[in-house]
């Protein structure tokens, strides 16, 4: 079929635009394909010995003529403990690793790389056996093929260049997703399908062709499937929430990245209203789906939905609605409905949506984290420790059951191995433990997730957190795997760190302590501090199996220290100690990413935390 002419495509469209009450979601998913590609690397094992390194094993260019951008997919691939691959573009040097953790975070692809062309290198870790990487296809970047319908509201779109740092560009979707607090994005309820799945900051200006260019890996986050929360219920009742896992190349949230998020709001009355997004532009195509901005009059919110006359375009779905005035949101933009002939509206979800809301606002967080990863269990199986916290953000008690699964390599859910456990926290209290899980040797090779689930058993999940661990070749042909355990049947046992006993299905370790008995830590901790980010202060949790000499420091990114928070000798029990936010001078520091470090005895640990002004 013959293309239109550019001229004769626009002079179509401005006709189609006119139409009043056009309403239209604003994806604007980007132009690609997908190209077969057949390369293995072959089999490695690593050094062996007291002075093991890693070894470059292999090397390849993948090469696809006329590819504005390039995205591997891997087929089959085994990275053990210590090993990882790097993709490297050949055009701008922009590169990304990917171990066992990172690769299974990334749904086994790569990030976006700029060029035609990017080179795969295998380093091989120390000690790991039957190491190999696949490729099975090639994600190739198209040029956009011309205009699309516009949404703006009168003649001209008077969209500007923006660098919000707290706004970013949902991928391949085509949509915009901003940072809020406690580790959520948000987008469109109708963005946040399986195509949602990377979330880019700073993003670069386009080429002049219209064809996007991609920020460096460090700017790219992988977007956790089973974390999306959505609906995609028509205007005033679509909304999207979100997690992403840590930036592969920097360990850091966008929160810790950006040094920035939006404070969200209910208001339905700002006078002006300002969209930020990744909206298409061919009026210059350098701008074409970059960040731009523009305000405009509210027209008339009500209810669930904003209204406002302000231009955005395919792409800006997923955008926050943001009271001019204040820069904090008060809704996602989902619809466009302006014309430019200057009638009609664009249209959001408002945060009085109370669904939107309560998935903005969670009574209750869990955080489940590996004590030592990558988690890779050997085929004779083994074990691995997980910390667990389970937060009240609210100030009434808060009454849930938490329970843990297991999601194996072929889809099938396992459990749950622990609870359910019934759990009491007061107004603002938070619950940790460190616990441990034992994998069979008969569960088959391949990428697990651990999921830590809280609501009402079994089918109702208000609050969750996972990680993920791999599993080495199973030492039978015929391996026992039992898919209904419960409460460590089939060898899914979870075991207490510091007696090496199971634990049964009546409670998890410390969870007395939450009835107001006075219990022993079962072993040593640092929590994740509260809240984060933060202003003007944060506690952090940690505890002590034994009596210690504690010291708890406070680091720049640098190494510098900031302040120390406590250095004496402490008894067991657990403990809460307050960071005001400022340094040994007592002054107030500067935004930004900061590590606080205990020692105790032999027990050491680090976690990163943010200051926001």
């Amino acid at each position: 079929m013959r293309t239109l002419p550019y001229k004769m495509a626009i002079i179509m469209l401005g006709l189609l635009i006119c139409v009043p009450g056009m309403i239209a979601a604003q994806t604007a998913e980007i132009p690609q394909h997908v190209e077969p590609y057949s390369w293995s690397s072959g089999v490695y094992d690593g050094d062996v010995g007291p002075s093991a390194k890693t070894l470059l094993a292999e090397s390849h260019t993948v090469a696809i003529a006329d590819a504005a951008w390039l995205r591997l997919q891997f087929d089959h691939a085994y990275l053990g403990r210590n090993s990882y691959i790097t993709v490297t573009s050949l055009d701008d040097g922009a590169s990304q690793d990917l171990n066992t953790s990172t690769l299974w975070q990334w749904q086994y692809t790569s990030a976006y790389l700029n060029g035609d062309a990017v080179e795969v290198r295998l380093y091989v870790g120390p000690h790991d056996e039957d190491v190999f990487i696949e490729i099975k296809e090639v994600i190739v970047g198209e040029v956009p093929g011309g205009p699309t319908p516009l949404t703006q509201c009168g003649p001209t779109d008077d969209r500007v260049p923006s660098n919000d740092p707290a706004a970013g560009r949902l991928l391949n979707v085509g949509c915009t997703g901003w940072i809020v607090g406690r580790g959520l994005h948000v987008t469109a309820g109708h963005c946040s399908g399986g195509s949602a799945n990377v979330l880019q900051f700073n993003v670069p200006l386009s080429d002049p062709t219209g064809s996007i260019n991609h920020p460096g890996p460090e700017d790219q986050y992988a977007v956790d499937p089973n974390s999306k929360q959505s609906v995609n219920g028509g205007i005033g009742n679509d909304w999207g929430v979100f997690h992403v896992y840590d930036n592969s190349q920097t360990g850091l949230q966008p929160v810790e990245a950006q040094e920035d998020s939006f404070t969200v709001k209910q208001d339905l009355g700002p006078p002006t209203i300002r969209i930020t997004g990744y909206g298409v532009d061919f009026n210059d195509p350098t701008l074409n789906q970059t960040q731009q901005t523009h305000s405009g009059p509210n027209a008339g919110s009500s209810g669930t939905t904003m209204r406002y006359q302000v231009d955005t375009e395919g792409g800006n779905s997923g955008s926050p609605v943001i009271d001019d005035a204040t820069g904090e949101a008060v809704g996602v933009h989902t619809h466009g409905g302006c014309t430019t002939a200057g009638t009609g509206h664009n249209s959001g979800t408002s945060t009085f949506n109370t669904a939107f809301w309560d998935a903005l606002n969670p009574a209750i967080t869990i955080t489940a984290q590996p004590v030592n990863p990558p988690i890779v269990i050997p085929a004779g199986g083994g074990t691995f420790d997980f910390d667990v916290s389970i937060i009240n953000n609210t100030n009434i008690s808060q009454s849930l059951q938490a329970w843990t699964n297991v999601l194996t390599t072929f889809g099938e859910i396992i459990g749950p191995t622990l609870g359910p456990v019934s759990v009491t926290l007061s107004p603002g209290q938070t619950f940790s433990t460190t616990l441990t899980q034992e994998v069979p040797g008969g569960a088959p090779a391949g990428q697990y997730t651990y999921i830590v689930n809280g609501g009402s058993f079994p089918n109702s999940i208000t609050a969750t957190d996972n990680f993920l661990f791999s599993k080495s070749s199973a030492p039978t042909s015929a391996p026992i795997f039992v898919t209904n355990a419960t409460n460590g049947t089939g060898g899914w046992t979870v075991l207490d760190t510091k007696t090496d006993e199971p634990v049964n299905s009546g409670g998890w370790g410390e969870l007395s302590a939450l009835q107001g008995e006075e219990v022993i830590p079962q072993a040593f901790a640092l929590q994740q501090n509260y809240p984060n980010p933060f202003n003007p202060s944060t506690t952090i949790l940690y505890q002590l199996p034994v009596a210690e000499n504690v010291r708890i420091t406070i680091y720049d990114l640098s190494g510098r220290i900031v302040r120390e928070l406590v250095n004496e000798r402490k008894e067991a029990s657990a403990y809460s100690v307050l960071w005001d936010g400022k340094n040994r001078m007592g002054q107030t520091v500067a935004s930004g990413v900061y590590i606080y470090q205990i020692q105790a005895g032999e027990f050491h640990r680090s976690r990163k935390m943010l200051f926001m002004k």
